[in-house]
């Protein structure tokens, strides 16, 4: 029988462990999640994830300050409208509630990098991600509204909310018809 070796060279000096490592997490790698809901001088706690919290407008900028007082410089913006419809409009709507937090953090909070979630389950009636037709998500309607989404946030960078390859592929085409371009947004998650 062989005598099993583990292999710990690699792991003897503190010089070459830092020089090997495959990761390195820094607070400069960390990005916030901040939902965003409609109304006023309200923040809600969100019994599902320990932490969490749903702000108004008004109230956001209590949390982006403890946040850049933290050294994290960088929010994710979910979006809680008061109302849902089969086409998602709040997600597009220049006075939707995702919008109206951009507007706002870029405005007080010019060193906060923003990214947007290109995503439009939390805005439609019906759950799903994008338009439905004929009982599937129509990925080139969806791809029309995306872009209005986009347009309309502005954000720093977006991340393809639709799950898997269908939400990367989406948000792809974006990039290739100029619409990140236009609005001087990156495209995350990708390689």
């Amino acid at each position: 029988m062989t005598e099993f070796m583990r292999g710990r060279r690699l792991r003897t000096d503190e010089r070459l462990r830092k020089m090997v490592q495959e990761t390195h997490m820094d607070i400069s790698d960390l990005v916030y999640p901040m939902f965003v809901m409609d109304g006023q001088n309200k923040i809600e706690e969100i019994p599902s994830m320990y932490g969490q919290n749903r702000y108004t407008v008004d109230r956001m900028g209590e949390k982006l300050e403890q946040l850049l007082d933290a050294g994290v410089n960088k929010i994710m913006l979910f979006g809680i409208p008061d109302h849902k419809d089969e086409t998602g409009s709040q997600a597009y709507d220049e006075n939707g509630i995702v919008q109206r937090a951009f507007r706002e953090a870029k405005k007080h909070y010019p060193d906060m990098y923003l990214i947007g979630d290109v995503c439009m389950c939390e805005y439609t009636s019906h759950g799903h991600c994008g338009i439905i037709h004929n009982h599937d998500v129509d990925n080139d309607a969806t791809l029309e509204y995306l872009a209005k989404i986009i347009r309309y946030e502005r954000p720093d960078a977006i991340v393809p909310g639709i799950g898997g390859q269908t939400g990367l592929n989406l948000a792809m085409q974006l990039e290739s018809k100029g619409v990140l371009r236009e609005c001087g947004a990156e495209l995350l998650g990708t390689t």
